[in-house]
């Protein structure tokens, strides 16, 4: 029998040293060890992680943090989504399964620990830990029985590991999440892909198009420099701070700047950055990414909007350019995070499925699977008839998880 480990809050990754953490089953960026501690530097002894073993040798686990008030990331806030599907939630604090930042959430496993057993051992896991008195009382929790333990972020085979397991609930789909194969052959290979899409799918995927935004970006006059994190967080920080106020969000820059000096330390400076400089030699915009295990992640973008030449260069920045890039290494894939799936689908990305998923043993969505379901099939048919190359490039495990199928083509 696998035994389970709650002392969840001992470190970033629980009581498990981060090395033997890492060697569950390869942990992706969002869920390995250096990107929990960024985590932990966030949020202090509110992030942790579960994890399970036989004979002291970890088996599994998972991120996880302690909620004592609604969640500061408001896409971590799981009553917005619950409340606008028209379904009940548990309330804003309580377990969080998963780290609250990356917008990924990993189940991990050794290689001979299968994905249903390893979810089996970490749903009791976390029920058990959302039940200690000492939890309830410090996520405020004065009703009877076990806090809410809610997965965020979910991967699609996640999900279906949970509830091959214990878990009876029905997931909700939450997101999006774009990964852009990268070919061989470089950038001549990315294109062919494009060419191919554009035949089966018509013009909005034409590759033409992109090489007429390159060259329009690459007579703008801008130089791009590649530079680690650690070396122009103020800059970064500066533009990300732009890019906020855009939004409507009031943000100091030199905060900003802080989180991402943060960011460096906790993962050993492995962030790297394209920052665009126009001729005066000012930052008028950023893309930050890593590269981890054979992908590389988009993590941040920003611009100074007002000093831009309309040269395209979101598009160059964040896609063009690290892919060339990721192909220069040989890399499998290029990781492009959630919103906008219409400008990552034409850009040749698959859209795979993001979940929330109630693990708590009493959960308030037993018995609303209609409603989740119905909600599910609303956010697809909604993506698809909004965008038909975002329909397209939904895989099929989440229409299948979804409990629904795309639309047939005309």
């Amino acid at each position: 029998m696998l035994s389970t480990n709650t002392t969840a809050f001992t470190s970033a990754t629980g009581t498990l040293d981060p090395a033997a953490w890492q060697e569950l089953a390869g942990a992706p960026l969002y869920t390995s060890a250096p990107w929990l501690s960024f985590c932990r530097s966030l949020y202090g002894d509110r992030a942790g992680a579960v994890h399970t073993g036989r004979d002291g040798a970890p088996a599994a686990g998972i991120a996880v943090t302690e909620l004592r008030s609604e969640a500061s990331n408001p896409f971590y806030r799981w009553s917005t989504p619950l409340t606008a599907a028209g379904l009940p939630t548990p309330g804003p604090t309580g377990l969080l399964v998963g780290q609250q930042s990356g917008y990924q959430t990993h189940l991990l496993h050794t290689p001979d620990t299968t994905p249903a057993t390893a979810a089996d051992a970490v749903t009791r896991a976390v029920r058990d830990l959302a039940a200690t008195d000492d939890f309830r009382a410090r996520v405020g929790r004065t009703d009877a029985g076990a806090a809410p333990s809610v997965g965020m972020f979910l991967s699609t085979a996640d999900v279906r590991a949970f509830r091959a397991a214990a878990v009876t609930t029905e997931p909700l789909l939450l997101q999006l999440d774009a990964w852009i194969p990268v070919p061989e052959g470089g950038w001549d290979g990315y294109l062919a892909v494009l060419d191919e899409r554009r035949r089966k799918w018509g013009r909005s995927c034409a590759p033409w198009s992109v090489k007429s935004e390159r060259r329009k970006f690459a007579a703008a006059g801008y130089t791009v420099e590649h530079h680690r994190l650690a070396d122009c967080v103020k800059d970064v920080g500066h533009l990300l701070a732009q890019t906020e106020r855009r939004h409507g969000n009031d943000v100091d820059p030199d905060d900003c700047a802080s989180t991402f000096a943060h960011q460096a330390a906790a993962t050993d400076s492995r962030g790297e950055v394209l920052l665009c400089r126009d001729e005066s030699g000012r930052a008028v915009g950023f893309c930050l990414f890593y590269e981890w295990r054979g992908a590389m992640y988009l993590r941040a973008v920003g611009f100074d909007y007002e000093r831009l030449k309309g040269a395209n260069e979101y598009f160059n920045l964040v896609y063009y350019r690290p892919l060339e890039i990721a192909a220069e290494r040989g890399l499998s894939w290029y990781h492009a995070g959630i919103e906008a799936p219409e400008a990552k689908a034409l850009r040749g990305a698959e859209l795979r499925g993001l979940w929330l998923l109630d693990l708590t043993a009493d959960s308030v969505l037993a018995g609303h699977g209609d409603t989740i379901r119905a909600a599910n099939h609303a956010f697809l048919a909604r993506a698809a008839a909004d965008s038909r190359v975002v329909g397209r490039s939904v895989r099929q495990d989440v229409w299948d998880l979804a409990g629904t199928r795309p639309a047939e083509e005309e």
